[in-house]
């Protein structure tokens, strides 16, 4: 899609220019892989899954974790004042506890996500950028 992250992923796992159909919303993706315009569309995981819900003759995959070798998955952050480090300190505790746990699970599966959504990377490598 047009101004879609996706593109430049396209382009980092060697798929050339001349073969990606770029489009402008969502609609478009799905009638161009109906009619057979284009193979597959790509977006992020949740939007292909709804959009897959919604339109005939088409399927979402699991979510890509990697693209190139290089992560692509999205990760959520939670911020908290400087002066907070001991709050900091616990909260990460308890949350490198739950994740990934069957009750995490089960909270988050229903609203989309669930074991092929959890973290590939700590909060130390995705601050410096890997």
């Amino acid at each position: 899609m047009a101004g879609a992250v996706e593109g430049g992923y396209a382009k980092d796992a060697g798929v050339a220019q001349d073969q990606l159909v770029v489009l402008p919303d969502q609609s478009s993706l799905i009638a161009a892989v109906q009619s057979g315009r284009a193979d597959a569309a790509a977006l992020t995981a949740l939007s292909i899954a709804e959009m897959a819900k919604k339109g005939e003759g088409v399927e979402s995959t699991k979510p890509f974790g990697e693209v190139a070798g290089k992560s692509v998955k999205g990760h959520g952050g939670f911020g908290f004042r400087k002066e907070d480090t001991d709050l900091y300190k616990a909260f990460n505790k308890e949350l490198k506890a739950f994740i990934g746990t069957p009750e995490h699970l089960a909270l988050v599966t229903p609203l989309g996500f669930g074991k092929d959504y959890l973290p590939n990377k700590t909060t130390e490598q995705l601050c410096k950028g890997e």
